[in-house]
């Protein structure tokens, strides 16, 4: 195996490991993801009730458009 693979390797490996960590980090045991519950409370109440109302606006364009069948 050549030098420039070996390091191409261990940087895999590197990178791999990270991104385990991370998503470790990211989501609990129950696979909620913690990132969400800092964003939400991060806002004031009037803030998330302000979120979900865009949210809730968004779904009804879209059913507006390609309505149930």
């Amino acid at each position: 195996m050549s030098s420039a693979s070996t390091n191409s390797s261990e940087h895999d490996d590197s990178a791999t490991k990270e991104l385990n960590e991370r998503l470790r980090d990211a989501y609990d045991e129950n696979g909620v993801d913690r990132s969400l519950i800092r964003w939400s409370l991060a806002r004031s109440p009037t803030e998330r009730v302000m979120a979900v109302e865009a949210t809730l606006n968004a779904l009804a364009t879209v059913r507006r458009i390609d309505p149930p069948r």
